[in-house]
């Protein structure tokens, strides 16, 4: 998968033969990722160093060894907990994939934050193995549907419903469509609220609470996703930046990275795709 996969390089890749599957591995010394969730379930490897990890108003550990599980739609915010960072190895396994293993409803699962499981871990190294030598699909599903299906068996639970009263989560849910249709440039909260048919400050204040953001941190993390998908495909940067509606290269890089936790150019590289030698 990756050239150089036994350095610490953060390396960070969508796999094309599993659409929705992301790949992410290497070491981050100094970078916070800002409160954000993911597509997909994410289940990331502790193999060195110690990450914190924020979610839901608390605060955990991750040590070598032990493996962080957050379901899609979580929010969560990451940091060093250690001087020397942590390297870990991380899936984020979209819905598609769930499905062929479970027939619970995906919204309703939950985990422990931190797990420690010896065997679990061991079949989640193996994914990852595969993916690096680029192992052959058939191979590289089994691999995966491993990992999901000792997920399910050994650590997903059912989350409490959410009882939902008011016309507040009509107006979140029309807030959230008119926000995925404008990915090309940033929206106003005026012009948010005027589709949403809710005020600002009530607007803002239920979309929070529903989503576990802020509608304008949702909206940027939605238009960055849809710089990855254009990356992958190998579009130039500055088109890309322009396209997601950034108002220059060097923000659209920022942000990326700010996300991501590598450059536009490493990603774009990483689906082979290098910038041309000057």
């Amino acid at each position: 998968m990756f050239s150089d996969e036994r350095t610490d390089l953060p390396r960070s890749r969508q796999l094309l033969e599993v659409p929705g599957l992301e790949v992410l591995t290497g070491t981050f010394r100094h970078h916070v990722f800002p409160r954000h969730t993911h597509d997909g379930l994410m289940i990331a490897l502790i193999e060195d160093g110690a990450q914190r990890l924020e979610h839901a108003g608390e605060r955990f550990v991750a040590a070598p060894g032990q493996i962080v599980s957050m379901p899609a739609g979580t929010v969560h915010a990451v940091s060093p907990a250690a001087p020397e960072g942590w390297r870990y190895r991380v899936l984020i396994i979209p819905d598609s994939l769930l499905n062929q293993v479970t027939e619970r409803p995906l919204s309703g699962l939950g985990s422990e934050v931190i797990i420690e499981d010896r065997d679990f871990a061991g079949a989640l190294t193996g994914a990852h193995d595969a993916l690096a030598r680029g192992a052959a699909h058939l191979e590289l599903e089994s691999r995966l549907l491993d990992v999901v299906s000792r997920f399910l068996e050994r650590h997903a639970r059912p989350r409490p419903p959410i009882v939902r009263v008011g016309r507040e989560p009509e107006a979140v849910r029309r807030a959230l469509d008119y926000l995925a249709a404008h990915l090309d440039r940033g929206v106003p909260l005026t012009e948010l609220a005027a589709a949403a048919g809710l005020d600002g400050f009530r607007l803002t204040r239920a979309f929070t609470r529903e989503i576990g953001l802020p509608p304008h941190t949702w909206h940027l993390q939605c238009r960055l996703r849809y710089a990855q998908s254009r990356l992958v495909r190998g579009e130039p940067i500055a088109a890309v930046a322009q396209l997601a509606g950034f108002a220059d290269q060097a923000h659209f890089t920022r942000a990326f990275k700010r996300l991501t936790g590598v450059t536009p150019g490493r990603y774009r590289a990483d689906h082979g795709h290098p910038s041309p030698r000057r």
